[in-house]
């Protein structure tokens, strides 16, 4: 089995605390995947890219699925419909019943249902009263993770690295700092559970 985490930038990782306890050392692969929280192009090439059979996928909240309503209703119902597991780690019945897959179809109808039947409060995305203040985080560049690995490898320099991703140079220094952080902070997570260098 193929355990893949998907991280929002914003949330604190030890959210995943519970499942990692319960299913990291029987995973065969733990996957951490880090965005920010207005992106979501991880999220959709890793559905793209899953093995529908192996993979269990975690997220904290049902907000890391999508922006509105309508986009998390649409990715609960395509894990529905695709019969993958789904840990949600604000409902643990979600994840306590193991990796049994009719369990959890049923608990992601039972929730797709309470929001399509005005239950909508189910739902808490957070919302920062000063969301308008200051510079909206960018998302890393489509290829990044490719030219960083070019980069850590000196396959390219740092000028060819800023070209590469089409960034100003102090946004492109900014977005490093962050990226290298997110990583330090995924390993150090996957050490903690045992996990080695298993992250993607």
């Amino acid at each position: 089995m193929k355990l893949s985490i998907y991280h929002k930038t914003i949330e604190d990782i030890s959210v995943f605390d519970e499942i990692m306890s319960l299913y990291a050392q029987e995973a065969d692969d733990v996957q951490i995947l880090s965005e920010n929280r207005r992106s979501y192009r991880g999220l959709e090439q890793l559905l793209l890219e899953i093995d529908t059979a192996t993979t269990v996928v975690s997220v904290s909240d049902l907000s890391s699925l999508g922006l509105t309503t309508e986009d998390i209703l649409n990715r609960l119902n395509w894990f529905i419909s695709h019969n993958v597991c789904l840990f949600i780690c604000k409902y643990s019945t979600t994840y306590e019943y193991g990796m049994i897959q009719p369990m959890n179809k049923a608990v992601l109808t039972t929730l797709l249902q309470s929001i399509l039947n005005t239950h909508k409060n189910i739902i808490e995305i957070p919302r920062n009263k000063r969301n308008n203040s200051g510079r909206s985080k960018i998302a890393f560049p489509d290829g990044w993770d490719k030219l960083y690995e070019e980069w850590e490898n000196k396959k390219i320099t740092s000028k060819e690295f800023i070209k590469q991703s089409g960034l100003k140079k102090a946004t492109f220094y900014n977005i490093l700092t962050e990226y290298k952080a997110m990583l330090k902070e995924q390993s150090d997570y996957l050490k903690k559970y045992r996990c080695g260098k298993r992250s993607g």
